[in-house]
């Protein structure tokens, strides 16, 4: 029973910590301003007065609240740059910098890549009973629907559920979002901290710096696990343990389209 509960503790531990970073920060920036003119109202002092500890539980509901806000966000930013990368070519990008970002926040290891790619060609050789005018039509068809087994690992979390690997995979995923989710708000968390401790000039430059430094390799590591989740499932897929549905398609009905024609819809 609790290995059913893990997936949703750590989506708590994460909204958790990261909503309680936001909002501690952002009343040390701003709170003094936010809340002078704050009166409250008698139903709702009657609700915090029920119990020494109703502020602490309204506290603790805000801080989920804010950190699920923030954490819906930060997947969906995630999601959107892995669509965006996940058929870019790192060779073919000319500065080491711009290699080194795409390799960061790709979504499949160089290896995963390479090994789905070639197992998803090898897939579409053997199933597929589409005829072809011509050899180039054909490779134009292998090609697409690797990149369609390629869109498809992004998206295959319903299928891992309730088999062995849906707790590997949660598991990378939480990792990542953790750090992430973490990462983005350190600078911010620096900030309130220098300003509640009074640090300023060059020593409040060189704590939000080193921040900063601290944050870019944080977010390294989480990216790193969101690549870790899908390449694990690019590799079970490669060994055929599961099947895209852009796989499944084609080994049920032998073709790609509707029209049987080969080619994708």
């Amino acid at each position: 029973m609790l290995a059913s509960l893990m997936p949703g503790l750590r989506s708590l531990r994460a909204a958790f910590l990261t909503g309680a970073l936001l909002l501690g920060s952002l009343y040390v920036l701003f709170g003094a301003e936010w809340t002078k003119d704050v009166r409250v109202r008698a139903p709702a002092r009657t609700i915090i007065e029920l119990s020494p500890y109703v502020p602490i539980g309204l506290l603790a509901l805000a801080c989920l609240l804010v950190g699920s806000l923030y954490m819906t966000s930060l997947e969906g930013l995630v999601d959107f740059v892995h669509r965006r990368c996940l058929l870019v070519d790192q060779a073919k990008k000319r500065t080491r910098v711009a290699r080194r970002v795409l390799r960061a926040v790709a979504p499949l290891s160089v290896s995963a890549r390479a090994r789905i790619t070639v197992e998803a060609k090898h897939f579409f050789d053997e199933h597929s009973k589409a005829t072809w005018v011509d050899n180039e039509a054909a490779v134009v068809a292998r090609e697409a629907f690797a990149c369609q087994v390629l869109a498809d690992l992004l998206w295959l979390e319903g299928k891992l559920a309730g088999s062995s690997l849906e707790s590997p995979y949660d598991q990378y995923r939480s990792e990542g979002e953790l750090r992430l989710g973490t990462a983005l708000v350190l600078p911010l968390v620096a900030g309130a901290t220098g300003y509640a401790l009074h640090v300023r000039g060059w020593y409040l430059v060189l704590l939000v710096g080193v921040t900063v430094l601290v944050a870019l390799k944080l977010a390294d590591y989480g990216l790193y696990y969101f690549k870790r989740a899908h390449s694990f499932v690019a590799h079970h897929v490669s060994d055929g343990t599961i099947l895209t549905p852009s796989m499944e398609t084609l080994r049920r009905t032998g073709y790609l389209g509707s029209d049987r024609s080969g080619n994708l819809d």
